[in-house]
């Protein structure tokens, strides 16, 4: 921390009058606000007025320039304080705007170094350098990863490698293998915070365990902060990055590269010597594939997703790992996206959050998965459905009324859902159903009053179900029909019921 308190002071301190704003700015998790926050606790004395706005992004600006405010001029203030500049123009004041991702926080909340006294010093953390660039901040500290010594220092400390008592041999190994998992950080403080916390006090056995694991699964806390910047970017500069991160990283991913580019939209392209990142050749190879990488890789270096470092693209070795998931996750929801059978509940469960449209998806079976709750709950989402089974999914407690718009579907097995109390209110649009399973379904009560409408449907089966009246116009067209005498038969509403029954054309029917 010492250097990049001496690095930021460098900036801070350039000029020795006026008002400055000094920006800080990197990639997420590469320690911008424990920057700013250090500086901000060790130099705060020496201001007038001092104020850190921790995590702007995403709070309200009208609240967030009141808390300002409050802290510059120790009151509190209300929307009749006045306007920053009113209130803090003869004031030395140290202000941190932390975590800047639109231009409209930096109008609002920074404004224009005349709103500020002589000696003030506005810093900026922000993921985004065009931001900084726009505002006309002019002191820029891109923050590097910490490497070497420095990086090493910060994982062992989070993971306490000295506090534990350790025979020789297996100390050289724990420090070998904390080597490694430094090495797997690539300099990113968060990365060595986390997994150093997460590693504390393991044994040397447990921590190859955990390497091992990292080479499949990333961790989940430091991939949502890392695709955050991600997930802000356009649509093509998503895919830029994808191609940078994933397909200019080593010839091995040529194959990969081949095999995908049709899943996700990617024109056919020679793919040539993708290990070479040359930005000329990079940007070659994007223009072949329609895109505008000129532009595009500004976006992708001013959001802190790659740098430019003598004409040679780099991307962080997680940012690059974050890509691989990405495509992998997306390779995954167009290949269930086609799939024609589901029976995994993973799948599904993948399947329900990911998928907007499964048009070839024909089959679900699911028998048996106890702990399954719901299923779909836009049942248009599998229009060409034709076997939905949920046999025995004893907590399955109700099914989305936009089952009713599966035309296509024939086979519906709830047999055993003992959670399950009612039907869809309205089955009239399944006109293709056949086969009709609900028999253990102790707590059903009633047939949907449409139900007359399936006339396609062949198989019902509600024994040691509650259910106490069932239409006698169902009863024409069935083959099979399983019930209990005992509950069903002398409450159907009319005492005539089976003698609507044609018997030649029932095969086959079971009472108890």
């Amino acid at each position: 921390m010492h250097s990049r308190m001496e690095k930021l002071k460098s900036y801070v301190y350039k000029s020795k009058s006026g008002a400055e704003f000094i920006g800080i700015c990197g990639m997420g998790g590469i320690g911008k606000t424990t920057i700013a926050r250090t500086f901000y606790e060790l130099e705060s004395s020496q201001f007038e007025s001092i104020s850190f706005l921790e995590n702007v992004k995403g709070n309200y600006l009208k609240s967030l320039k009141e808390q300002l405010l409050s802290d510059t001029l120790s009151e509190e203030c209300t929307t009749n304080c006045g306007t920053i500049r009113n209130r803090l123009c003869r004031k030395k004041a140290l202000i941190v705007i932390d975590d800047v991702d639109h231009l409209d926080q930096l109008e609002t909340l920074v404004g224009e170094r005349d709103w500020y006294g002589s000696g003030s010093r506005i810093i900026i953390t922000t993921r985004d350098r065009h931001l900084l660039i726009a505002h006309g901040v002019e002191e820029i500290y891109d923050v590097e990863p910490l490497y070497g010594d420095e990086g090493f220092q910060l994982f062992t400390w989070k993971a306490g490698v000295e506090d534990v008592h350790r025979r020789p041999d297996e100390y050289v190994e724990y420090k070998r293998l904390s080597q490694r998992v430094v090495a797997y950080a690539d300099g990113l403080p968060l990365a060595l915070k986390v997994l150093g916390s997460a590693l504390r006090g393991k044994y040397v056995e447990e921590l190859n365990d955990q390497l091992e694991r990292l080479k499949h699964n990333p961790n989940k806390e430091i991939t949502e902060v890392l695709q955050i910047s991600f997930d802000g970017l356009e649509d093509e500069d998503m895919n830029i990055f994808l191609l940078i991160a994933c397909f200019f990283r080593g010839s091995g991913h040529k194959d990969f590269l081949t095999s995908i580019r049709k899943k996700i939209g990617f024109p056919k392209i020679s793919i040539g010597n993708l290990s070479d990142n040359d930005k000329d050749y990079v940007t070659s190879i994007l223009k072949k594939c329609s895109f505008n990488p000129i532009i595009g890789i500004r976006n992708l270096g001013d959001k802190s997703l790659l740098s430019i470092k003598d004409n040679k693209i780099w991307v962080h070795d997680l940012l690059e790992e974050m890509g691989w998931k990405i495509l992998e996750k997306k390779s995954l929801t167009e290949k269930l996206g086609r799939q024609i059978k589901l029976w995994n509940v993973s799948n599904v469960s993948y399947v329900l959050k990911n998928c907007t449209h499964l048009p070839k998806l024909r089959s679900v079976r699911l028998f048996g998965c106890i702990n399954l709750t719901e299923i779909f709950n836009d049942f248009t989402l599998v229009p060409n459905l034709e076997v939905l089974d949920l046999g025995h999914c004893r907590k399955l407690s109700k099914i989305d009324p936009s089952i009713q718009f599966l035309g296509k579907l024939i086979h519906l097995d709830l047999r055993g859902c003992i959670s399950l109390e009612n039907l869809p209110p309205s089955l009239r649009g399944m006109v293709s159903l056949k086969i009709l399973y609900l028999g253990g379904c102790h707590t059903l009560r009633d047939l949907s009053k449409d139900i007359v409408f399936l006339k396609s449907l062949e198989l019902l089966n509600i024994q040691d179900t509650a259910i106490t009246h069932v239409p006698i116009a169902i009863l024409k067209n069935l083959r099979e029909l399983f019930f209990d005498r005992s509950s069903h038969f002398h409450e159907w509403h009319h005492p005539g019921s089976f003698a609507a029954l044609d018997y030649k054309r029932l095969s086959r029917w079971r009472s108890i």
